[in-house]
């Protein structure tokens, strides 16, 4: 079945296509203009936007190296079981062979009282036959590596460690890593805090801009009205003007968070470095980049659109 269109109807709907991408450029013309003569006040504008924005952006990229930092760093998840002097050699086979079968543990390592007293004297500087004439006070030990990507209770199994023959004590020094991720845990709380708080302050700001921006063309707007103008073509030049202030933010912020991203690098590497680990990143990557201009956009038209049109609506010829 073949439908045709009337001519009539075809040049109408385009006329209304034209006229609607001709306001469109016009308002973006416009827009521009008033902000190029308006520089000082707009640049400043811009610039607390990038300001506020740039406080989560940078929160964000901190919170992500730590937590790959948590990730990465060598943890020390062992136990360091301290055994009797006088245990055998089958017994301390038979330790061996029943810790290493346990599904919560990685591998085990036999420390001799002599090697453990070899890497003391390393530690501390110390020659070889630095405590010869005090003989070793060290014991002998088993070094359980955990695997903490299992499901288990630690201080379980430490218990069931304490208990086995041979066992006089356990040293474990887990609860240096429990307090990292609570502080991980608090630091995400923290940036969805500033995230909130950086909305919010974000909006406020252009919609208050918007609406010195409306109230100063009050009388230009009654006068559009008077001939017809709906709102909508009224409030149009004002969410370009949303669109400019949102997009000069993000781009500030960008600038500001991959100024201090440059300036903290060094030490922030040195201080990487002292824990063994590898390199982090104090910038974002294009994806992050991408999310903070589009959220400043949409911030920055969001903003505009309510202050406008609740401002215009006020404006009505009498």
């Amino acid at each position: 079945m073949r439908v045709e269109s009337k001519p009539g109807a075809v040049s109408a709907a385009g006329h209304r296509f034209s006229v609607w991408r001709w306001h469109h450029a016009e308002a973006r013309r416009d827009t521009l203009n008033r902000l190029r003569r308006q520089l000082g006040s707009a640049m400043l504008t811009v610039l607390v936007i990038g300001v506020v924005m740039s406080i989560p952006a940078s929160l964000s990229i901190v919170v992500t190296a730590f937590s790959d930092l948590l990730e990465r760093l060598d943890r020390g998840d062992s136990v360091t079981l301290l055994l009797e002097d006088d245990l055998s050699a089958k017994r301390v086979d038979a330790l061996l062979d029943g810790i290493t079968d346990l599904p919560e543990v990685i591998s085990v390592t036999q420390v001799s009282k002599e090697d453990a007293l070899r890497d003391l004297n390393e530690w501390l500087g110390l020659s070889a036959d630095a405590f010869d004439g005090l003989g070793n006070p060290l014991p002998d030990a088993l070094l359980v590596r955990l695997n903490m990507s299992a499901s288990f209770d630690t201080s379980t199994l430490i218990e069931r460690f304490k208990a086995l023959p041979g066992v006089t004590e356990t040293v474990v020094d887990l609860a240096w890593l429990d307090r990292l991720k609570a502080a991980a845990q608090l630091a995400q709380r923290l940036l969805l805090v500033f995230i909130i708080i950086a909305l919010l302050a974000s909006l406020l700001i252009i919609g208050n801009t918007v609406r010195l921006a409306v109230e100063s063309r009050r009388q230009e707007i009654l006068v559009a009205k008077l001939v017809g103008a709906s709102d909508a073509y009224v409030r149009r030049p004002f969410l370009y003007t949303g669109f400019v202030y949102g997009f000069g933010g993000g781009v500030t912020a960008w600038a500001l968070v991959t100024a201090a991203g440059m300036w903290l690098s060094s030490p922030a590497q040195q201080l990487i470095d002292s824990y063994g680990a590898d390199r982090i990143s104090l910038f974002l990557n294009p994806v992050e980049v991408l999310v903070l201009l589009s959220s400043s956009i949409m911030l920055g038209m969001l903003g505009a659109l309510v202050s406008s049109t609740r401002q215009i609506a006020s404006i009505e010829p009498k």
